[in-house]
């Protein structure tokens, strides 16, 4: 019931690459780790650290009941989440630099399939092919036996 999006490597499929569109998505994978990076993660220290009103820093939920249990809770949440912040920013940098590495190969290749068909048409062209082309024209062999 859908469309099948999932990656096949094998496949028959020839994989077509956009480039360009590829290159503008680098500067936003960037942003958004710096993003990741520098803000989020340093809002999480700010608010570990903040002083509930005056509270002391031990219990930042004040005196009631079970105030050391919910600020132990508490703080566990916030390590947790800058912890998956530093990670969701590892994987955008891996994200970053296989879009890099994709975009220098395809380029790279784009560069040697562009060389190697001038090499071609140019070899057809030092044949006697006409526009890099093979000749169309047929000679017929006289005297010679066949």
């Amino acid at each position: 019931m859908g469309t099948d999006y999932s990656f096949h490597p094998g496949a028959a499929e020839k994989a077509e690459v956009d480039t360009d569109h590829l290159k503008n998505v680098v500067p936003i994978l960037e942003d958004l780790k710096k993003y990741v990076q520098d803000r989020l993660t340093q809002e999480i220290l700010d608010i570990k650290g903040k002083d509930c009103l005056g509270a002391d820093h031990t219990v930042p939920f004040g005196k009631f009941q079970n105030a050391v249990k919910s600020a132990g809770t508490h703080q566990q949440y916030l390590k947790t989440i800058y912890n998956d912040y530093g990670n969701v920013a590892k994987n955008l940098d891996v994200a970053i630099k296989a879009t890099k590495e994709i975009i220098k190969k395809y380029d790279d290749a784009e560069e040697l399939n562009d060389a190697n068909s001038k090499n071609i048409m140019k070899a057809f062209a030092d044949a006697g092919g006409s526009n890099g082309s093979p000749s169309t024209t047929t000679s017929t062999a006289t005297g010679s036996g066949y």
